[in-house]
């Protein structure tokens, strides 16, 4: 989510970010695995101004759903879109991490979607930020981790997930 060039140009390792994500998504499409693209729009960013872009330019099976929150299921139709499409395990990265990627996380576990975060595959913002971006990235990892002892959302490397057939995605065991 929020995989934007303004925000990208702005974040920690947000070239690194924007390649793993591409491969996650490239992954998702070959396997038959639906691809949603959510794209955060406020005042004074949007269309507008090219920034507000896509980083990853979606193909055409692709959907793109705009928000005007930090959660991607508030006002979106995004819960239901995923649940006409059968999706039960989502993976959620992007930008920004604290704000974005954290609230998505958990609203997608409280409707309730399975979750799998990848620990490389979210990033923050540079400057303004209380914590070093590295700092917020990996409290937000350990977080993450936490939030479900049923196992209901995993953080594991992005290399780590693989997609089966329509809507399954799951993490590669460690070996």
């Amino acid at each position: 989510m929020d995989v934007q060039i303004e925000y990208m140009a702005t974040a920690a390792g947000g070239t690194g970010t924007v390649r793993t994500l591409t491969a996650l998504r490239d992954r998702a499409l070959a396997s038959g695995v639906p691809v949603v693209q959510i794209q955060h729009r406020e005042p004074g960013f949007g269309p507008e101004r090219a920034g507000w872009a896509l980083a990853i330019p979606p193909t055409g099976s692709e959907r793109v759903l705009v928000k005007e929150a930090p959660d991607s299921f508030l006002g979106t139709g995004l819960a239901e879109l995923l649940r006409a499409e059968g999706v039960r395990t989502l993976v959620i990265g992007g930008f920004s991490t604290e704000y974005c990627v954290d609230s998505t996380v958990r609203s997608a576990l409280s409707e309730p979607f399975d979750v799998l975060v990848p620990d490389d595959g979210h990033t923050t913002a540079t400057t303004g930020g209380v914590l070093p971006p590295e700092d917020i990235i990996a409290h937000h990892n350990h977080v993450f981790a936490g939030l479900s002892a049923r196992a209901r959302c995993r953080v594991v490397p992005a290399a780590r997930i693989s997609f089966g057939t329509g809507s399954a995605a799951r993490a590669g065991q460690h070996r």
